[in-house]
């Protein structure tokens, strides 16, 4: 399948031709720049960013991507046969899951922050009815507008100028049809089948059932280690972001190395932001 107008941006390095790769996949109803100040300290990284399908400047983008696989063949499509380190927020984090699966050639490593799995009954225990959005027939915009304000509070929504809701409503046909997918479909990977060693982060500070889903993921993963930044909500990537970046480093560092350390335990002692446990490697969880 060729995709069309689908928008990225790369920084490279001037000096560096063979700095590491380090893809950023951002969650619903995001664009590439929520990724601004964790970008910004990835130095010596040739980092790429990127308007998911329907949304931002990929919102031209053609056909209307129907199911996470879908995402996962835009961003090994947007890697071109390089290696790279995927970092995934929320969605964009299943996203990553799902690609790793499909093409461990390419991701090396993995980080997913808060990765949604509402294929489980659990997920839903707590209110949450996001993800069945667009069964009653619901406007595409009024829903993408209802997460929003759902995410940021009610007091901060109201703040927003109206010619940027305006925008937020045109990804509402990506937004559903992503929630769609997400409330219907299959899991769009398997764990025990993911190659490629991944980073679980939660915020200290999220919900349960991110608490719930992190736990459930690292022990399914081959290899993983589970990553709790203290104080830290769902947006830890924008509040977080030097966290963020140290963690993003050390996997670099794991992947050049022989050596598999967990990087966490150091991370903590010199931050004192990041509490861990310790690393799975091996098997597939219960």
């Amino acid at each position: 399948m060729v995709i069309t107008a689908l928008h990225a941006e790369e920084l490279v390095p001037v000096s560096d031709e063979e700095a590491p790769r380090v893809v950023l996949v951002h969650g619903s109803m995001d664009r590439l720049r929520s990724f601004a100040r964790l970008g910004a300290r990835l130095p010596g990284c040739h980092v790429i960013v990127y308007d998911r399908r329907g949304y931002g400047r990929s919102r031209r983008a053609e056909p209307l991507a129907s199911s996470v696989l879908d995402h996962a063949d835009d961003l090994v499509e947007l890697l071109e046969g390089r290696h790279a380190l995927a970092f995934g927020h929320s969605y964009g984090g299943v996203v990553v899951l799902a690609a790793a699966q499909r093409r461990s050639d390419l991701i090396t490593s993995a980080i997913v922050y808060e990765a949604p799995m509402p294929w489980f009954e659990w997920w839903h225990d707590a209110p949450s009815p996001i993800f069945r959005a667009g069964a009653d027939g619901v406007d595409p915009g009024d829903a993408a507008l209802g997460f929003v304000e759902k995410m940021v509070g009610s007091e901060r929504f109201a703040r927003m100028p109206e010619r940027f809701r305006a925008e937020l409503r045109k990804d509402g046909p990506a937004f559903l049809a992503e929630m769609r997918a997400l409330g219907s479909d299959p899991p769009p990977f398997d764990p025990a089948r993911i190659l490629p060693r991944v980073l679980v982060v939660r915020g200290g500070d999220s919900a349960q059932r991110h608490v719930r889903g992190a736990d459930e993921l690292v022990t399914a993963l081959p290899d993983s280690e589970l990553v709790v930044v203290e104080g830290a909500g769902h947006g830890g990537h924008i509040s977080h972001p030097d966290v963020l970046a140290d963690l993003v480093h050390a996997e670099l560092a794991i992947a050049r190395s022989a050596e598999r350390r967990p990087p966490a335990r150091a991370l903590m002692r010199a931050s004192g932001r990041i509490s861990a446990r310790d690393g799975h490697q091996g098997g597939q969880g219960q």
